[in-house]
């Protein structure tokens, strides 16, 4: 770590004279939301489970153990 601070401690910022410029980003909120209408994808190595909405919580808790024990 003593390398990277002495690597790092020379290093200034280097003023471009340039101010921060933002720029404003719509997201649409049915893109992201949380409601549940997408499948949920669950890798465990080399095996991957869809979860569809809907699905049986007693039996994903069953495959989720199953895997945890494998």
């Amino acid at each position: 770590m003593y390398y990277w601070i002495r690597h790092f401690e020379d290093d200034t910022p280097s003023d471009t004279g340039l101010d921060t410029q933002w720029l404003t980003v719509n997201v649409k909120d049915d893109l992201i939301s949380s409601s549940g209408h997408a499948p949920v994808f669950i890798h465990f190595g080399s095996i991957s489970v869809e979860v569809r909405p809907g699905a049986s919580m007693a039996l994903l808790s069953d495959v989720v153990h199953v895997l945890q024990n494998q």
